[in-house]
């Protein structure tokens, strides 16, 4: 399991601050991106996975005057993607080799922000569309977990059709400018303050670690 923060509540933030809608920010995904736009890091909440870390907080860097609202919109779809990237390597490092994935929620069903994702995370995208697909997903694994085979919904047509592959273009791109986003996450993390070790244990950890 791969457990994120910083999603479509950190989306919400950037939509609240910079006056856009939801559909605004959405269509800036489909933008043309510069290399001098700036990246948008997360963290507004601290990060779970791979991080565990909850002093992480979110930034936008390289900001120039030539910069725009939509530019910043633009980065920060990008930067909750490079998370998302971040989550999904560390889980599929773990597994068995998987070569496409299948995404469910109401932002995936915008194609712009979906492309981009496809062209981040560089696997093609399913979508889903059922109601409750995260308690869908845990019946899945449920049913794995106790051997009980496992049958597709929907027709296998309709759901290859829907497939979103990423651009090899966009997939040099974003390669890039990820590289440069994990440089500055861990210049941001080394100049945070210590760590309280009473007051500031992540969720979930018992006792001091290793």
């Amino acid at each position: 399991m791969a457990a994120g923060l910083n999603g479509g509540s950190t989306l919400g933030w950037v939509r609240g601050i910079l006056g856009a809608s939801w559909q605004e920010l959405y269509d800036c995904a489909a933008a043309s991106p510069r290399d001098d736009m700036p990246l948008f890091l997360p963290h507004l909440h601290g990060e779970r996975t791979p991080y565990l870390d909850p002093r992480m907080r979110g930034a936008w860097t390289g900001l120039g005057p030539q910069h725009s609202r939509d530019d910043l919109v633009y980065a920060a779809l990008e930067g909750v993607a490079f998370a998302i990237r971040e989550a999904a390597d560390c889980l599929l490092a773990s597994g068995d080799h998987v070569t496409d994935l299948r995404v469910a929620g109401g932002g995936t069903t915008a194609s712009a922000w979906r492309q981009m994702l496809a062209d981040i995370l560089e696997r093609p995208l399913t979508p889903i569309d059922v109601p409750g697909a995260s308690a869908l997903g845990a019946t899945v694994l449920a049913r794995e977990v106790a051997g009980i085979p496992v049958t597709a919904r929907e027709p296998e047509r309709r759901r290859v059709q829907l497939v979103t592959r990423p651009r090899p273009g966009r997939v040099r791109f974003h390669r890039q400018r990820y590289e440069r986003y994990r440089e500055r996450v861990e210049a941001l993390r080394l100049a945070a303050p210590a760590p309280d070790p009473v007051s500031e244990v992540p969720a979930g950890v018992i006792g001091p670690g290793p």
